[in-house]
């Protein structure tokens, strides 16, 4: 491509700011988010460089928030069991959190905030296909809970099913239409399969919804490049940095 000399310079800037961002303007894009509990997002399946990369919000929510419909007409005792589960995850021992978990789903099989705090454990854990399972539980049992799909979505993108990874997220943001986190995530799988126009349509929208989101920015810098709109792509990085200036140095 032919370019004037406005947008040669263009193009060493926004290099310049790929490498602040630690993100190669000449890299190909591998499959895969990165790993982390940020849910970073990454260009290698062996996450060897991905947690510098393209770094993200934070994925989604925890079990320790508003207890389900469930858990509100639930028995004492499990709703206890639960909350000591809640507890065992926050502190990240996750084993304990899963046998207890577990117990209740035992007892009680469609106990929202248990089988949702099952597949949140799991995926923390990064064992991504056995959270679908209790997730799939969980959207059965309240489909009006955003943060169950999204939590799903996020287990398919990990598991690089991104068809369904995108139904889930559509449906979260369906449930909860300012949910910028999933329409993030929407804009991230576009990114990965090459959907470059798709991808910015929908980051536009998270960041229409939360207009601090120096992640979306990234992103979107990322997809403008990859359109060979490097001014447009400049400006993105810029307004990335603006709001965000702890990124990891290459």
């Amino acid at each position: 491509m032919n370019m004037s000399m406005p947008d040669k310079a263009s193009a060493r800037v926004l290099m310049i700011l790929c490498v602040l961002f630690n993100i190669s303007v000449f890299a190909q894009r591998g499959g895969g988010p990165v790993g982390g509990r940020d849910g970073g997002s990454g260009r290698s399946s062996s996450d060897t460089s991905s947690a510098k990369t393209r770094s993200e919000s934070t994925r989604r929510q925890s079990p320790f928030g508003t207890p389900g419909k469930t858990a509100r007409t639930g028995a004492t005792a499990l709703a206890a069991a639960v909350e000591r589960a809640n507890g065992f995850a926050k502190e990240g021992e996750y084993d304990e959190a899963i046998a207890q978990y577990s117990e209740v789903i035992q007892r009680r099989p469609d106990y929202f905030d248990a089988l949702y705090g099952l597949g949140w454990t799991y995926n923390e854990k990064k064992q991504y296909s056995d959270a679908v399972a209790p997730l799939k539980k969980a959207v059965a049992v309240e489909p009006q809970q955003a943060k169950a799909r999204f939590e799903l979505g996020y287990s398919y993108r990990y598991l690089k099913n991104y068809m369904d990874a995108i139904a889930s997220f559509r449906a979260a943001v369906a449930a909860k239409p300012d949910y910028a986190e999933a329409l993030y995530q929407i804009g991230w799988i576009n990114n990965e399969q090459e959907r470059y126009a798709e991808a910015e349509r929908e980051l536009l929208k998270a960041l229409a919804i939360r207009s601090q989101y120096p992640e979306a920015y990234v992103e979107i810098g990322y997809a403008r490049k990859k359109l060979e709109r490097y001014a447009e792509a400049e400006k993105a990085y810029r307004q990335a940095l603006a709001q965000r200036t702890d990124y990891p140095a290459p």
